[in-house]
């Protein structure tokens, strides 16, 4: 909200905050370096800026404004008398335009100060002049106009930076492709979920019996089912080779039926830098059965190595095959 004060009956003061989302010394960067792109952002407001002496972003440098005010076309001339960046503070002086045919003196200070606990801004500014009669109307509607003016920029500022940040990420994508992946499926079974966890986490030597075309042996080492750092050697058949993996138990949770299998020895271990099984039954709402989650997480050696979604298939078609066998023994 604006606020007016008078220091005598010619001289006064008004000010005014703005929030804004974009960070404060961006919004300093384009009022004081890129004055040219002000009617880009808000041409209801700013027709044209027109650099008439010195830098952008220099004190001296002297600007000529085509504006608008209240929609009559108005036009300013202003010299830059203060720049601090470390603060996003700007001081400006108008020396001729308009403004003078009804104020002696007209300063505009702007300054954008990063917004406490969160990100934006606020943007406050600060008009002092002097009247040259008392007919002259204090400039609250060019206050208003500044104020729809940095809003604009605002908006402009917040394109650009969304823009910025999604070629960023585009040219980092493309820089450093990301070999880190997950592939994941479910599939619903007929046998009940505690039985399924029970074959993958107790009585895995079963599993053989269960999909022969899948498994051919898995034998447990260092440890028991059902506790974490137990170490199992898996050898199956992947894309019509035989393969070995071995494994440790990383988690188990019988409550929620869930485990997990990292690899950590075999073929996998030549393609990949990391291998991650993750297995969990739910119970089926309201009905039997129950569905099968699985979730391979893992980080390959580069990129000519594939996604393993042969082997998830593989997975897929074991639950298939242990729902099978669990049926068939009820």
């Amino acid at each position: 909200m604006a606020q007016a004060t008078r220091q005598s009956s010619m001289v006064g003061e008004l000010e005014v905050d703005v929030e804004i989302k974009v960070p404060a010394q961006k919004y300093y960067h384009m009022l004081t370096g890129r004055p040219q792109d002000l009617p880009k952002a808000t041409p209801d407001n700013i027709k044209r800026c027109d650099v008439l002496e010195g830098e952008p972003g220099k004190v001296g440098n002297i600007l000529f404004w085509n504006y608008f005010v209240d929609g009559e076309p108005k036009v300013a001339k202003e010299r830059i008398e203060k720049l601090e960046p470390e603060k996003n503070l700007m001081v400006a002086r108008i020396i001729e335009g308009d403004l003078m045919k009804e104020f002696k003196s007209f300063l505009i200070t702007i300054q954008a100060t990063p917004k406490q606990g969160g990100p934006g801004s606020v943007v406050k500014c600060h008009m002092k002049y002097e009247r040259i009669h008392e007919k002259v109307a204090d400039p609250e509607n060019l206050l208003a106009a500044f104020v729809k003016a940095s809003k604009d920029m605002d908006e402009m500022l917040s394109s650009e930076q969304t823009k910025e940040e999604f070629n960023h990420l585009k040219k980092m994508a493309q820089l450093k492709p990301s070999l880190q992946g997950e592939v994941k499926a479910d599939i619903e079974i007929k046998a009940p979920a505690s039985k399924f966890f029970h074959m993958l986490s107790v009585t895995l030597q079963d599993v053989s019996k269960a999909s022969p075309e899948n498994i051919q042996r898995v034998s447990v080492q260092g440890g028991e089912m059902l506790r974490v750092g137990t170490h199992v050697t898996w050898n199956y058949v992947h894309d019509g080779k035989l393969k070995v993996a071995k494994e440790t138990i990383e988690a188990v949770d019988p409550i929620e039926n869930m485990i997990k299998f990292r690899v950590i020895e075999g073929d996998l271990m030549k393609e990949f830098k990391s291998f991650l099984f993750t297995m969990q039954v739910t119970p089926k709402q309201g009905g039997t059965g129950g569905v099968v989650k699985w979730n391979l997480s893992y980080e390959r050696i580069d990129e000519n190595v594939a996604h393993p979604d042969t082997l998830l298939q593989m997975c897929l078609k074991m639950a298939k095959d242990i729902d099978e066998m669990l049926l068939s023994k009820e």
